[in-house]
């Protein structure tokens, strides 16, 4: 059965009542009885999902091996192994080659693990190999051989299938024969080892050494023994050693008979020219002339095309040939000419930096392996220096600089945060996150807003240009729509089949109808997939033959005020409805009668004349309070309501007249009493002059300082007033005494 096979039949057979477990030591069944001293903790025999998102995952104490789980809702559904290779923490796959990038992490959780490096198919990295030449951890194999990811050792290279690793083919794309930068007295590689890249199988002379007794026997471009005459020199032509009186080297002859034209002794149509030869030597007066090689570098035995010219390795140089003869010497307009690629670049390996920088001892150029990268030949020894993200080297300006300024588009380009090392976790670091956990990647995304990967259909998402993250934000509400680009705060029905893919046992309101909802754990359902309705159960199916519809069951509250009302519009019975805000909240029953549809309240403080069938003042002493009339009890359905006594005080026990406001006093906020009920409560009118409000129970015609003071000390025995009012008016009114201070 296929892991998404395994998965979807998960899915299927998942029971709702093991939402509680979220991983396998939940279960009492996978832990240790404690009978056995041998049995292994159940996290080390099933590791937790709990956080992992669903898919293959690490296991946690385990990276960097064979061994991984697979996750789905936090549940552990299966741990196994990679049949090739090691499972990847971050790529969430098995692999067979490694990134130098995740060399430190690889090798501190598997030091004894070999695995071969994507960069180069002859190279492999070993955790228990130190600093060599190669770099830490860094191992080649034997020139020709290629590291086989099968079989985890190097192997003849004719033997090792083709993979998406750079496969190295001429001796000096191998470091072993490259020089160490510290050795200053070092022959370069390419006078040490010839290339055989683009030659035949079988024996062939060497670029510079025709006529000599060395040549190079090869095999699939591969360069498989360098040779030398036992006697005599390499022809070139015939392709074997020939003795030295089979035929003289044609500079020899030449010198001698410097216009003479001779046949070649093996085939009748080639000849041997000597003015060609000598009419570009130097005169022998000639003090100041260049030496020929120097200024048309040899073409016997290279390939016809462009060839770099063996004395000026790395140089903006090179020699045009054809049918082993010297077309010209020409310089590139841009860059300087590769001698493996045969053409000219403005970038470079770093493995050539040696080479390069010997050439070239104060040039910088760009990096091959990423446009953030740059080589400096300026100090003693090359330097490999990488720009911060995401900022990329510029060849037309030789520094770093904004990834948009960059008008070409280069191949190779660092588009993740993780493949510059300053966003690497150091080994010594073991409290750092991942850079693959903490920014995702937007290569292959287009430019502006997109999902975060792995983490479709939820409120985060990632800001995108050019292939580079620039940021990762979180919708203020709602959550990242990835088919509209935007955060949106709720799903139609177009967009719901894609977020239920994601989020499987997940329910989210329908944004067009707030009655209804989504639940992705049932697609099947009569209103649409996956939507459901909040009160389902209120309608009669199609099935059902005596089902009383709905109105008759649950009356309508639409344009009914909020309260209760008679089940039946004008008719007495003991049931009634609970209406709120046009909805039908309850259907209740009298515990005794019933709701007489005709009974009404009047209005506080107004009571109901049975005899006039008027309103009426004196007709009902025992509601009196505010709080006695239902109008104002909050209602069990009103969410926020501050009780009935702090929002209307009651005048019970009071004398007629002004009263202070219960709590806070000495304000401008007071109520009126008549008769024991609140009139009215009201803030003082204070425009032109301030009222000081005082309370008196007992109100004299004519009001003298003598008398405030008086009704000071029996009223209001902590307020001070002043001695200025014996020279103010004062107002009287039938209730109380307002003091009037001009402002």
């Amino acid at each position: 059965m296929t892991e998404e096979l395994y998965i979807e039949e998960f899915q299927h057979s998942f029971e709702i009542s093991f939402l509680f477990y979220n991983f396998s030591g939940d279960y009492n069944k996978n832990r240790c009885d404690g009978k056995s001293a041998l049995c292994e903790p159940c996290p080390d025999r099933h590791p937790s999902c709990v956080g992992a998102p669903d898919g293959q995952n690490k296991i946690p104490q385990k990276e960097w091996t064979s061994r991984y789980m697979v996750c789905y809702r936090n549940r552990t559904l299966d741990h196994k192994s990679c049949d090739v290779g090691i499972f990847h923490p971050h790529q969430r796959k098995c692999i067979t080659t490694l990134h130098s990038g995740d060399l430190e992490s690889y090798c501190k959780n598997s030091p004894r693990f070999v695995i071969g490096s994507s960069v180069n198919a002859a190279q492999y990295f070993n955790c228990t190999s130190q600093d060599n030449i190669y770099g830490k951890y860094i191992k080649e194999c034997k020139y020709p051989d290629l590291f086989s990811t099968k079989t985890g050792k190097c192997e003849n290279f004719r033997v090792v299938p083709k993979d998406s690793r750079p496969m190295p083919q001429a001796p000096c794309e191998y470091t072993q024969n490259r020089c160490n930068v510290l050795n200053e007295n070092c022959s370069p590689c390419e006078k040490r080892h010839h290339s055989c890249v683009g030659l035949p199988d079988g024996n062939n002379p060497i670029s510079g050494l025709n006529w000599t007794p060395y040549y190079i026997t090869c095999l699939l471009n591969r360069t498989i023994a360098e040779n030398k005459c036992a006697k005599g020199l390499f022809d070139p032509v015939k392709k074997s050693c020939v003795l030295d009186g089979y035929f003289d080297r044609i500079e020899i002859q030449c010198e001698s008979n410097p216009t003479a034209v001779f046949k070649h002794p093996e085939s009748c149509a080639l000849f041997y020219n000597c003015s060609e030869y000598l009419q570009n030597g130097c005169k022998n007066n000639d003090s100041g002339c260049v030496p020929c090689p120097s200024r048309l570098p040899s073409c016997i035995g290279m390939l016809d095309g462009d060839n770099p010219i063996t004395e000026s390795i790395w140089s903006n140089a090179f020699v045009k040939c054809h049918k082993n003869r010297t077309v010209g010497k020409t310089e590139c307009s841009y860059g300087y000419f590769d001698p493996t690629k045969k053409m000219c670049v403005d970038m470079l390996h770093p493995d050539d930096a040696a080479q390069f920088c010997k050439t070239n001892p104060y040039s910088t150029i760009r990096s091959s392996v990423s446009c953030a990268q740059y080589i400096d030949c300026s100090l003693s020894a090359p330097v490999i220096s990488v720009c911060k993200y995401p900022d990329l080297f510029s060849p037309a300006t030789m520094t770093c600089r904004d990834f948009r300024m960059n008008v070409a588009i280069f191949m190779n380009q660092r588009r993740l945060v993780s493949e510059y090392k300053q966003n690497l976790c150091r080994e010594s670091n073991t409290s750092c996150t991942s850079c693959h956990d903490i920014m995702p990647s937007c290569v292959g995304l287009p430019n502006g807003y997109n999902a975060y990967p792995r983490r479709e259909w939820s409120e985060h998402y990632i800001v995108c240009n050019k292939n580079r993250t620039l940021d990762i934000k979180t919708c203020d509400e709602g959550i990242f729509n990835p088919k509209q680009g935007r955060c949106v705060k709720g799903l139609d029905n177009g967009s719901i089949q894609e977020y239920c893919l994601v989020h499987k046992y997940i329910r989210i309101h329908n944004a067009d109808n707030c009655a209804q909802y989504y639940d992705c754990s049932n697609k099947n359902s009569v209103y649409g997939p996956y939507l459901q309705e909040c009160y389902l159960a209120n309608t009669c199916p199609s099935t059902a033959g005596h089902c009383t519809s709905c109105p008759s069951r649950l009356p309508s509250c639409i344009n009914l005020s909020d309260g209760d009302h008679p089940f039946t519009e004008g008719q007495q019975s003991s049931k009634y409805i609970t209406c709120y805000k046009n909805r039908t909240k309850a259907v209740k029953n009298c515990q005794e009668g019933g709701l007489n549809p005709a009974v009404e309240e009047c209005e506080y403080p107004s009571l109901f004349s049975v005899e006039h069938h008027l309103l009426n003042v004196e007709i009902d002493l025992n509601q009196r309070t505010p709080c006695d009339y239902k109008q104002y009890i909050c209602k069990p359905y009103q969410e926020v309501c501050m009780p009935c006594p702090e929002r209307h005080p009651s005048c019970v026990g009071l004398v007629d007249g002004y009263h202070p406001y219960p709590g806070n006093e000495w304000s401008s906020q007071f109520f009126v009493c008549e008769g024991e009920r609140t009139m009215t409560y009201q803030n003082s009118v204070q425009p032109i002059r301030h009222q000081l409000f005082l309370t008196l129970t007992t109100v004299p015609s004519i009001l003298t300082a003598q008398a405030i003071s008086n009704h000071q000390q029996k009223y209001y025995k902590n307020v001070n007033i002043p001695s200025c009012l014996t020279d103010r008016r004062y107002l009287v009114t039938s209730f109380g005494i307002e003091i009037l201070i001009q402002n």
